[in-house]
């Protein structure tokens, strides 16, 4: 399972009202090594997602870096405002 996207909840009233907005996601599935093509395309998703924008990578760290798909076979979400 993951939460992604946490954020605190705050009250400036109540300590009741303080805790967490968050997204999260549980399942299963099997794990499976990703090379050529769809290792760089995982590795320019994760990139977009964190510094917002393509970047190049450096040869060395490429070479030693793994990168996995996970084949879902059942998932549940849930979000908590």
């Amino acid at each position: 399972s993951a939460a992604v996207d946490m954020h605190l909840k705050t009250s400036a009233d109540n300590a009741c009202k303080l805790g967490y907005r968050f997204r999260s996601v549980m399942g299963s599935g099997s794990p499976r090594a990703l090379d050529g093509d769809e290792k760089m395309h995982a590795l320019d998703q994760i990139t977009l997602k964190y510094a917002g924008r393509a970047m190049p990578y450096n040869e060395k760290a490429l070479a030693i870096t793994a990168a996995y798909a996970i084949d879902i076979k059942s998932a549940t979400a849930r979000i908590k405002e």
